[in-house]
């Protein structure tokens, strides 16, 4: 029988096995495999029936010997009092360590089974993340925002047992939310779905219906939603704003122009990394691009004359960090930062004087992709080109220029946008 850590970290498997089972005492055991990979396992007694519970794999830093006997102590005592294995396997996944593990599986006894909708949402949330489905730290943040701004406030307080359809289509609908936010509002729906079908899985069972599974028909909820371009400025006004960001040399306004010369977003403008600078080249990676995750592609773009004068001016400010552009506090600057800076840089009334006549609203930064697209229309250049240049993805003709090949077709026309800012003739 093993006592000790030691011990652990010294059992081995027979050879003649594919795996060898070490009693640690009070039906706790450990299986070591051939592959050396090393599992605690609880071995839980009721009515006289006997289940196996995988505590997880054994590790000197997290899961040591004392954590081990620490996890099936809780998990012996909780199912003794008739928790089921998958609800201390749950509570287990969202708990973490011992203490943890201990304060989700007495969260779970004193609600007797009954979660208002926000403590749902984040066990959704969490198990996601367990799950490793959120792809990345900025999905994941979104997405909680979705359910938090909107869904929360009207539904947090709630059981989510007793929630219905007609609350959820309120909670959409209110102040005319789903029309005038459509595109926001169907992620809230998506996020909330989800959230109910947590609640009616074997592992809750605290419904038998999802209440989100809304026949948008039925409900008179179909929404012909076409998406209104950003405001913008005539881009004939971008030589001089240009030249006058160029006099500030800090990251707000030299974020700026860099998305002014590549045309990409403003959150792929702030998340830039001295890391993807390979030469003459600006790669960023395909989990931080817009789009599904599951066909979504790198981006290349070219480093203009005047993109190399940007790597410049911050080397010397952030060239030994991370990120390329940063905050008074040294962190990756606020994706919104460019928006700011432009409307700082113009004055109240030149953001009403120079917005385009077909502009919705006073100019935003991500506008200046919109003014990128009609230069390039209005200066001869192909559709799929510029399209490819803003990242965005085309069909049939526009895959010549995918964004994962070369970035050869578009200097040319990137010289001449380079140019046309710094006023060059």
């Amino acid at each position: 029988m093993l006592k000790t850590d030691n011990e652990v970290r010294a059992a081995k498997c027979e050879i003649d096995k594919p795996y060898t089972d070490f009693s640690c005492g009070g039906n706790l055991q450990l299986r070591v495999y051939q592959s050396k990979r090393k599992t605690f396992r609880s071995r839980l007694k009721r009515n006289g029936k006997v289940k196996t519970l995988d505590l997880g794999g054994y590790s000197p830093s997290e899961l040591t010997f004392a954590v081990a006997k620490r996890k099936h102590e809780l998990a012996k005592s909780y199912f003794a009092e008739g928790y089921s294995v998958d609800q201390i396997r749950s509570a287990l996944k969202l708990g973490g360590n011992a203490v943890k593990f201990d304060s989700a599986i007495k969260a779970a006894s004193n609600r007797n089974g009954k979660y208002t909708f926000a403590e749902f949402a984040r066990i959704w949330w969490d198990n996601k993340a367990v799950n490793k489905e959120w792809g990345s730290d900025k999905v994941a943040k979104q997405n909680w925002a979705y359910v938090e701004n909107h869904a929360i406030p009207v539904l947090g307080n709630r059981s989510i047992s007793e929630i219905t359809r007609k609350d959820v289509i309120f909670m959409l609908t209110a102040d005319n939310k789903w029309e005038n936010k459509n595109p926001l509002m169907k992620k809230v729906w998506r996020n909330t779905r989800q959230i109910f079908s947590l609640s009616q899985s074997t592992r809750f069972e605290l419904r038998l219906d999802n209440p989100a599974d809304i026949n948008l028909s039925d409900e008179a909820m179909r929404v012909a939603h076409y998406e209104k371009p950003r405001g913008f400025v005539d881009y004939a006004r971008l030589p001089e704003i240009y030249s006058r960001l160029t006099q500030i040399k800090t990251s707000p306004s030299q974020v700026l122009i860099w998305l002014m010369l590549s045309a990409v977003r403003p959150e792929n403008a702030a998340e830039a990394e001295w890391s993807e600078i390979y030469g003459d080249v600006w790669e960023i990676p395909a989990d931080k691009m817009k789009g599904n995750k599951k066909t979504k592609r790198r981006f290349k773009c070219w480093i203009s004359p005047a993109m190399r004068k940007v790597l410049e001016v911050m080397a010397p400010q952030t060239g030994s960090g991370r990120y390329i552009f940063v905050n008074s506090r040294g962190e990756k600057i606020d994706n919104d930062a460019p928006r700011r800076m432009l409307q700082r840089i113009l004055s109240k009334d030149e953001l009403v004087e120079w917005r385009h006549s077909d502009s919705p609203d006073i100019p935003t930064a991500h506008g200046m992709r919109h003014c990128f697209k009609t230069w390039a229309s209005e200066n001869g250049y192909p559709d799929e080109m510029s399209e490819a240049q803003s990242s965005r993805s085309l069909r049939g003709v526009g895959k010549t220029y995918d964004h994962s090949v070369s970035v050869e077709p578009r200097i040319t026309m990137m010289t001449h946008w380079d140019a046309f800012l710094r006023g060059a003739k």
